[in-house]
């Protein structure tokens, strides 16, 4: 591992933060959802307040308890969302999430995050009670989705198009993606347009990278199950 004298984006922990464009942490009690990954953070990609939210809806629900300190609670209405501003990913190359969720509701296809044209890359599979992640096509949890408890859901995908599904940092599912991520807003809870049921639960410690997050990096991310804090 590089000593962080000499890699100046590793946190005291020894997470690298190159190639993360967001990352929020979900602690705002009002107001603006605050993207931290900025160059003052020690994130040398991240792209800082252009993607704070842009319109947090009136249902979402501030200062539920967190995976990490606090969360966002969602109810699946048509005003449980928040827009988190224009095109962290575009294209076809390598893209990461990691991101906490909390499921309350195993009823209807809830969209936890949105990327671009309405393409729902984390949602809550109602027909098979998992957790689908990427798009077109989907990688399908092994493991059935639990409902009041913290989960940590991680998705890659490299330059070639290899994807993978990670499950409380387990690699569970494997396959290709080629999809092209098609410019535009970028929604969490997933009361978007085209995407018919929001999520029922919280999200915490979410990050989007234009990279392919290592199977080491997401068991750091996982930290035996207390979330690791990008910001400690």
């Amino acid at each position: 591992m590089t000593p962080n004298l000499f890699n100046p984006y590793r946190y005291a922990g020894g997470f690298d933060k190159t190639g993360i464009k967001v990352y929020w942490q979900f602690n705002e009690s009002s107001g603006v959802l605050e993207n931290f990954a900025s160059a003052g953070n020690g994130f040398p990609d991240g792209t800082g307040s252009t993607n704070d939210s842009q319109t947090v809806g009136a249902a979402v629900v501030y200062g539920d308890s967190g995976i990490i300190g606090d969360s966002f609670g969602f109810s699946g209405s048509s005003t449980s969302y928040v827009d988190v501003g224009n095109d962290i990913i575009v294209g076809t190359g390598a893209f990461s999430f990691n991101m906490w969720v909390y499921t309350t509701s195993t009823s209807g296809n809830q969209a936890a995050l949105t990327l671009g044209n309405n393409q729902a890359v984390c949602q809550f599979s109602a027909a098979n009670v998992d957790y689908a992640l990427g798009n077109t096509p989907t990688l399908l949890t092994t493991t059935n989705a639990p409902t009041n408890t913290w989960s940590m859901v991680s998705y890659t995908r490299s330059s070639g198009g290899d994807a993978k599904l990670y499950f409380n940092s387990v690699l569970e599912a494997s396959g290709s993606n080629s999809t092209n991520i098609v410019a535009g807003d970028n929604f969490l809870g997933g009361q978007v347009p085209d995407i018919g049921e929001g999520w029922k639960g919280r999200i915490d410690e979410c990050l989007i990278a234009d990279i392919e997050l290592t199977a080491d990096q997401i068991t750091e991310l996982y930290n035996s199950g207390a979330g690791l804090d990008l910001l400690a």
